[in-house]
């Protein structure tokens, strides 16, 4: 049981109902999406499947589908430059595709699951579609096409996502019988992103932005504390009550829960250096949350990347740290870098054919 339940993490898992963005993040979101290179017009397979094995503790899935068109259409210029006769070239090519993520979290951690074979549950999974423009500028002399001289570009994200999530608290006010409870919680959530790649000689430079609407709850804010069974036992009328001494307690959150509706607005510079071949990626991210009983939450990250075909949203590798709600608008009266730092590692396998 506890092999298939392992086995079932590694082919789906990760954090419940979080937005998906083009670029990755410390719980290893996104919407990977391959980018066009210059005409080509092959269609894409991609499969993508992540660990995170840092604060998030989580597992994700995640294929991408993309076929390329050149129904954007063709202009030409023709001139004379030293002599020769010479065309400008710009193409213009289009592109669609279409994606699928599925996710099971464990808010315990995956040591927990060794061990007692024990998690709560959750599951977050959805869609998104991807709209691409490649802009191609290349010289003909004398019927002969140069290497592109220039090229741009742009794709434009829709993402759809619904999480499942049941949230187990602990409340010691109340009467004993009614201190453990356990809340469902369901977590939609609709985004819209968009990321440029502007011409430049050399590097790779990715900007982007996105707004993210969903519905969230402070959950995984609150302290967590195990909670064992405990078991009475009555002779003779001399009640006694024993604590269960056992590694299988449960694990509550114990804290104000609240669940409200949250808009997030982020945006996005990874740059790509020409050295080490493409490979190597930064990222910086910064995003503000406004909704639900808070003032706004500003929020900042970065992270580094080891990248698979020097695509932003294709990591290998990622180390991403993040401080979340710097100002502590929530109110949780924790010290800064207990609330608000966070650190997330996360590794990726990333497969792709085309014909």
């Amino acid at each position: 049981m506890r092999r298939l339940l392992f086995l079932s993490l590694i082919l789906l898992g990760s954090q419940a109902a979080k937005a998906q963005d083009f670029f990755s993040d410390r719980n290893n979101t996104g919407t990977p999406v391959h980018f066009i290179r210059q005409s080509d017009t092959t269609k894409i397979l991609l499969f993508n499947a992540g660990v995170n094995v840092s604060d998030a503790a989580a597992v994700k899935l995640n294929i991408f589908n993309q076929k390329w068109s050149k129904s954007a259409g063709q202009t030409k210029t023709a001139l004379q430059r030293d002599g020769k006769d010479s065309v400008i070239v710009k193409s213009t090519y289009s592109a669609f595709g279409w994606g699928a993520f599925g996710n099971i979290k464990t808010k315990a951690g995956l040591g927990k699951v060794f061990k007692s074979g024990k998690f709560d549950p959750g599951f977050d999974g959805g869609l998104y579609l991807a709209l691409t423009s490649f802009y191609l500028k290349q010289d003909s002399v004398n019927g002969q096409m140069r290497p592109p001289r220039s090229s741009t570009n742009s794709t434009l994200i829709l993402s759809g996502n619904i999480g499942f999530a049941k949230n187990l608290l602990y409340d010691p006010k109340q009467d004993f019988g009614k201190q453990l409870k356990t809340e469902n919680f369901t977590a939609p959530s609709i985004g819209l992103g968009y990321v440029y790649q502007p011409a430049l000689k050399h590097d790779n430079l990715f900007v982007g932005g996105s707004a993210t609407y969903k519905r969230v709850s402070n959950y995984d804010d609150l302290d967590t504390y195990e909670i064992k069974n405990d078991s009475s036992y009555t002779d003779n009328g001399i009640t006694r009550h024993a604590t269960k001494i056992s590694p299988d307690g449960d694990t509550y959150a114990m804290g104000e829960y609240r669940t409200y509706w949250d808009l997030r607005l982020r945006g996005n510079i990874s740059y790509i250096p020409r050295s080490f071949n493409y490979r190597f990626g930064f990222n910086l991210y910064p995003s503000v949350d406004v909704g639900g009983p808070y003032a706004a939450r500003w929020n900042a990250g970065v992270g580094f990347s080891y990248l698979k075909d020097n695509n932003p949203s294709l990591s290998i590798v990622s180390l991403n740290i993040e401080v979340n709600d710097i100002g502590d608008a929530e109110g949780s009266g924790k010290g800064f870098f207990k609330h608000s730092f966070k650190v997330g590692i996360s590794t990726n396998l990333n497969l792709i054919t085309g014909q």
